[in-house]
């Protein structure tokens, strides 16, 4: 069984990504908002797992919607009582990052 703190870091480590994959398309197409979202993303990275900062390679697969999707879904593998007190807040803000991604279309 995966423990809570390996799940926070691995959602973190899915944020980052995405949050790359933002900043990388936002670079192409000199959008501050995408910027924006993209500190966003890490914003919420951070809260999950302050230690977990990205590691060099190669991108994780799959779209931005696909990449905050993974992360709310293994927010959601965490039982209640074993994660963080702030657990519901920190699902709520991913979730909310994944209908803004949905909204803009940000894939």
């Amino acid at each position: 069984m995966t423990s809570a703190t390996e799940l926070l870091d691995r959602a973190a480590s899915q944020l980052h990504s995405a949050a790359e994959r933002v900043d990388n398309l936002a670079g192409l197409h000199d959008s501050p908002s995408l910027r924006a979202f993209a500190g966003q993303i890490r914003l919420n990275a951070a809260g999950l797992s302050p230690d977990q900062w990205p590691t060099a390679g190669p991108p994780a697969a799959g779209s931005i919607l696909e990449q905050l999707q993974a992360a709310l879904n293994t927010l959601d593998e965490i039982h209640p009582l074993e994660g963080p007190p702030d657990l519901p807040l920190w699902a709520r803000h991913v979730a909310d990052l994944v209908r803004i991604a949905k909204d803009t279309d940000a894939r």
